[in-house]
């Protein structure tokens, strides 16, 4: 293994050594920027070993980048070498400070102090957390705050626990990608990627959810009407919830299917980002359901059976949605789309399934392992179970402060108005809603199959 990646290493410098790459410096930062991005989803596919090899390799063509060392230290980090990290910063600070104010030494400040807040230097990693203000009041102030409160408990610090440490290291992944996304953003030239919008007039709010607010749009280049989301002014120098942000942007634009509500590209006004979709005219689901309440059998098929055309599609491309339920599924006229990719998972498992940090989506219609981060295909089939059960009955499965149990135990509510109605009502939810995913419908079109034979 030492072996190997030295001559890993050797590869990627003699890259360095040819004249092509010494005549053409803009090429090779251009190359280290995209290295970069490599590393940073290395790094979200939880293989620090790959994006230190990538990092590497943008720094050796890019020595003044600070980008190459945050994400080398951010490895470093996992692979448990804190010292290898500790002098990445010191670089990524001595290099952020040579190129003037920027969200790069910023970050590396920042980082640098969370670890020695763990290895019990409290004055070093206060001094630290105020230089990163200095350079980013909007992002770091409050961080360092928080941590004047914390040295005036005057707790003893001897050390993390593991699971504390791993929230720490999170939280600084989280300042690596949004500054990986930043200075794509403001690199990137007009028209690479996804295609900017650059005219676009801001009407009515139509919508809102935990990330953003909707609104109706007028895209005056290609005059037509859009949906433009906005993120909260509460999440915008959040980093973790701008890399979601724009995430969702890259998730969105990769999946394209009649069934799922289509993203035409990033828009940005002053300090606004805007992710610009499909203008759907029409309710979603829940609105439906508040205004006539259960549905018909019939008419729950002919919803489901495109929900689930769109889902089997984007599980083969390997994303995962985690948060189906009836407000993202849009109904207009005979047309049913599946939106809100926000909080979408990108697995590399051809079955569709990994970990996650935490447990996201909506928790009436999350499976049980869903709380503890575990993300499959079975999750997405498991909410689409919910809402046929909330379509059917105008209720929830599972609700109430024993919620989280009852799924656990299978316990479903009971539905007298489905009783004596068809026979396999109850056979398909025992396994659509079951608590182990190796005993569920394993895709959506095996759920549709499922629906269609109790119904008969």
């Amino acid at each position: 293994m030492r072996y190997r990646w030295t001559a890993l290493l050797l590869i990627g410098m003699s890259g360095l050594l040819s004249p092509a790459a010494q005549a053409r410096p803009e090429t090779a930062a251009g190359e280290a920027r995209d290295l970069v991005q490599q590393a940073a989803r290395s790094m979200q596919g939880d293989d620090p070993r790959g994006a230190l090899g990538y990092a590497q390799r943008a720094r050796d063509l890019d020595p003044r980048s600070v980008e190459p060392h945050i994400q080398m230290a951010a490895a470093y980090l996992l692979l448990q070498d804190a010292e290898a990290a500790v002098r990445e910063l010191d670089a990524a600070i001595a290099l952020g400070q040579g190129s003037g104010p920027g969200p790069g030494a910023a970050a590396a400040f920042y980082m640098r102090a969370d670890l020695r807040r763990q290895s019990g230097d409290p004055a070093g990693a206060l001094a630290d957390m105020e230089q990163a203000a200095k350079l980013n009041a909007a992002r770091y102030a409050g961080d360092v705050k928080r941590l004047r409160r914390e040295l005036r408990g005057a707790r003893p610090r001897g050390g993390r626990s593991r699971a504390a440490s791993l929230v720490g290291i999170a939280a600084l992944l989280a300042v690596v990608l949004i500054y990986v996304s930043w200075r794509r953003l403001r690199e990137e030239p007009a028209g690479s990627g996804a295609p900017e919008v650059s005219a676009l007039r801001i009407g009515e709010p139509i919508g809102s959810g935990g990330m953003g607010t909707v609104y109706k749009a007028y895209d005056e280049v290609l005059q037509r009407w859009v949906a433009a989301k906005r993120m909260n002014d509460l999440f915008r120098d959040a980093p973790l919830e701008l890399e979601r942000f724009l995430a969702e942007a890259r998730t969105v634009a990769a999946l394209k299917h009649p069934g799922i509500v289509d993203i035409y590209g990033l828009h940005r006004d002053g300090a606004d980002l805007y992710l610009v979709f499909e203008l759907v005219q029409g309710e979603n689901l829940h609105q439906v359901l508040a205004r006539r309440g259960p549905l018909p059998p019939r008419e729950c098929l002919r919803i489901l059976a495109p929900v689930c055309v769109a889902l089997d599609y984007a599980h083969g491309q390997s994303v995962v949605h985690r948060d189906i339920k009836p407000a993202n599924i849009m109904l207009e006229g005979d047309s049913v789309k599946v939106m809100d990719f926000g909080i979408a998972r990108r697995t590399r498992n051809p079955d569709c399934r990994t970990r996650t940090d935490v447990g996201m989506g909506t928790p009436y219609y999350m499976a049980p392992e869903q709380e503890f981060g575990d993300v499959s295909r079975e999750a997405d089939t498991y909410a689409l179970g919910v809402c046929l059960y909330e379509m059917l009955t105008g209720r929830y499965p599972f609700s109430g402060p024993a919620m989280q149990r009852d799924k656990i135990s299978g316990h479903v509510s009971p539905a007298p108005e489905l009783a004596g109605k068809a026979p396999g009502w109850e056979g398909f939810f025992n396994q659509a809603l079951h608590p182990n995913r190796d005993k569920r419908f394993h895709s959506a079109g095996d759920l549709l199959a499922g629906f269609k034979k109790a119904a008969a």
